[in-house]
């Protein structure tokens, strides 16, 4: 009981919880913004 109240640590280093999460939501984003602009210009 005693190990489940002490508080966990991060493996590794801010990279893996910082820069990779923050590049795949930008990556993301712009392969959305580039097909909304991709097929609203088709509906025009």
């Amino acid at each position: 009981m005693i190990f489940l109240l002490q508080q966990s640590t991060r493996l590794g280093s801010p990279v893996w919880g910082v820069l990779i999460p923050l590049s795949i939501f930008l990556v993301s984003f712009l392969v959305t913004w580039l097909l909304y602009r991709h097929f609203s210009k088709q509906d025009q």
